[in-house]
């Protein structure tokens, strides 16, 4: 009936997501992605360049997911075990709202 009707009958194999927390080996990704940035790059993502922060203080917000101090919660994304992104919980008011976002 559709000529394109038979691409819809592929089977396409699942894929496994992953979500977890940081691990230590996960930081300096996450510190490259932003601190190694263009100015243009940060533009591009929505971001004020002016707002870098240092690696160290990226770093240290990072490790921090999960203490109850921690302003931002991050989380790592796989796809069959290997790292593609992460996320981070910001903007928190506990029991009302928080905004989050991937980045890949």
């Amino acid at each position: 009936r559709y000529p394109w009707a038979h691409h819809c009958q592929r089977t396409i194999p699942l894929m496994q997501l992953t979500v977890r927390p940081p691990r230590e080996d996960d930081i300096r990704h996450v510190v490259a992605y932003w601190c190694d940035a263009t100015d243009e790059e940060w533009l591009r993502r929505g971001a004020d360049p002016a707002r870098r922060p240092t690696p160290e203080r990226l770093a240290e917000g990072v490790r921090a997911t999960g203490r109850p101090e921690a302003k931002h919660a991050y989380s790592i994304w796989e796809v069959d075990g290997r790292a593609i992104g992460y996320a981070c919980l910001k903007d928190i008011e506990p029991g009302h709202t928080g905004s989050i976002h991937l980045h890949m």
